[in-house]
């Protein structure tokens, strides 16, 4: 008997209307930044390796000027912000929470959070035919930032908003007035604001109070609300009561920090040290 013949090799084209798998292939491809101006310029070295610990613990013990969400205290709070419709992007961001993967991710982590939250679509897929922000890798590996540099010292805000807009989010980095040792201060009709830099704005405690209130009351709408919406009137044509996160107040000026370009309200992302509220290591 002749031996069967070898199997033919068969090669097929991808359809060019279907999202492909990038998320597995751009490894071995060479990371561009798109931005105007490079988050990290090239040939920019590393930094130095972290030290390796020389002891290791198991949570730490939280600071008693800080309130646990699982205290009584803590429920209370939550319980007062629901009602007073105070926890509006609570639900948005909570059904994206997700743990960093890294010390240093915390930048990273957030914004894969928020992305989904915002229902961005990255148009690569993350795994099998799903098209989803999964971790943090699905930024790193389509980013001119090298994974290690940021696992060796993080990311900047500065950096975390050009990340952002690469995805195709609107955002606006404002920075607390005593930072750099702003002097040059001039008032506009909304707090006291100094010169603008090149990325980012310098403004005073109450506007950073009316920022939160004004994420924790409007988050930003997706088409999955509507779609929600719609569903809930289908239902039961009795409901007449619009949600709060529904409502647009008087606007008393730019509010957005971050948001996506397909409804109103925003997230807001805030950038603290540690060490200020007695907690373990710095920059958060």
């Amino acid at each position: 008997q002749q031996p069967p013949p070898p199997p033919q090799k068969s090669t097929s084209a991808p359809n060019p209307t279907q999202p492909q798998n990038n998320h597995q292939q751009t490894s071995n491809q060479p990371k561009t930044c798109q931005l105007p101006t490079p988050l990290i310029q090239p040939n920019t070295p590393l930094p130095p390796p972290l030290p390796k610990p020389t002891y290791s613990f198991y949570q730490r013990v939280l600071p008693k000027t800080l309130t646990s969400f699982t205290s009584l205290e803590g429920k209370t709070r939550f319980a007062q912000s629901l009602q007073s419709k105070h926890a509006e992007s609570y639900f948005p961001l909570s059904q994206q929470f997700l743990t960093q993967m890294d010390p240093a991710y915390c930048g990273i982590s957030t914004l894969v959070l928020v992305l989904n939250a915002l229902a961005m679509d990255p148009n690569v897929r993350w795994r099998g035919g799903w098209r989803w922000y999964g971790d943090e890798s699905m930024l790193l590996e389509r980013c001119c930032l090298e994974e290690e540099r940021v696992r060796r010292e993080g990311i900047t805000l500065e950096e975390f908003g050009g990340l952002a807009r690469c995805q195709g989010v609107n955002l606006v980095v404002k920075r607390p007035l005593e930072s750099d040792g702003c002097d040059d201060v001039s008032l506009n009709d909304e707090g006291m604001v100094v010169k603008s830099t090149m990325q980012s704005e310098f403004y005073g405690i109450d506007e950073f109070r009316r920022d939160i209130i004004m994420s924790v009351q409007m988050p930003p709408r997706t088409r999955w609300d509507d779609d929600e919406d719609e569903n809930d009137n289908d239902n039961d044509e009795a409901v007449s009561i619009i949600p709060s996160k529904h409502s647009r107040p008087e606007d008393d000026g730019d509010r957005t920090n971050i948001d996506s370009h397909n409804g109103g309200g925003y997230f807001l992302v805030t950038s603290f040290a540690r060490y200020a509220l007695h907690q373990t290591g710095d920059g958060h």
